[in-house]
């Protein structure tokens, strides 16, 4: 597999972050009861760093995620909807109460590079 790329260090950060964003997908919504799933779901850089650990290298990307209970947001749809039906809509008000209610939380993912960094 390995003479298939480029001479070098290929780089992998864009799987690692295809990765990690389908490990959300599966903690947050595929692995969660009906009615228990999260929507509108982020993954934001903090910071990433290279870790070395006895002959080991990891690549440890640290996240921002973001996301809302599907309760909440079906509230919120509701609200706007109906608001917005009526006339009656505050949108400024409407927007800082689903701020308020967005789950918010860091992650750092560890991958083991070390056949494509090379040891420590």
């Amino acid at each position: 597999m390995r003479e298939k790329f480029p001479a070098g260090r290929p780089d992998f950060v864009g799987i690692e972050y295809h990765i990690a964003r389908k490990i959300l997908d599966q903690e947050l919504i595929a692995w969660q009861p009906p009615g228990a799933r999260f929507f509108g779901i982020t993954m934001n850089l903090i910071e990433q760093k290279l870790v070395h650990h006895e002959d080991r290298t990891f690549d440890q990307p640290h996240v921002a995620v973001g996301c809302w209970s599907g309760p909440h947001l079906r509230a919120f749809k509701e609200e706007f909807e109906s608001g917005l039906a009526s006339g009656q809509l505050d949108i400024a008000e409407h927007e800082q109460k689903r701020q308020a209610a967005q789950i918010r939380y860091e992650r750092t993912f560890w991958f083991d590079i070390t056949k494509v960094f090379g040891a420590a």
